[in-house]
């Protein structure tokens, strides 16, 4: 796992580090893992990591097409994965 920009240690061990377990970082793409129909959000969904709560939590903004913000929610790195190219010829 790579330090933290900020302070030069390991990221699970910095209380400012914008990383999750060394796996999805601040900003990332994550794909919804499970169905969240009290938000109108269903498993495959796409959204964005606008905020970190290390060890395991985050926060993820969902848009609709129009980029209105369809929900916000907390979750945990187990109800998200992480976006792969694979399969998509890139």
């Amino acid at each position: 796992m790579a330090p933290c920009s900020s302070c030069l240690v390991r990221p699970t061990q910095c209380p400012d580090s914008q990383v999750l377990m060394g796996k999805i970082n601040l900003l990332d793409t994550v794909v919804l893992e499970r169905d969240l129909a009290e938000h109108g959000l269903q498993r495959g969904d796409l959204g964005a990591i606008v905020d970190v709560h290390p060890p395991d939590g985050m926060e993820v903004e969902f848009v609709v097409a129009s980029g209105r913000t369809q929900a916000l929610v907390t979750l945990r790195e187990a109800d998200v994965r992480a976006v792969g190219d694979a399969g998509f010829g890139m």
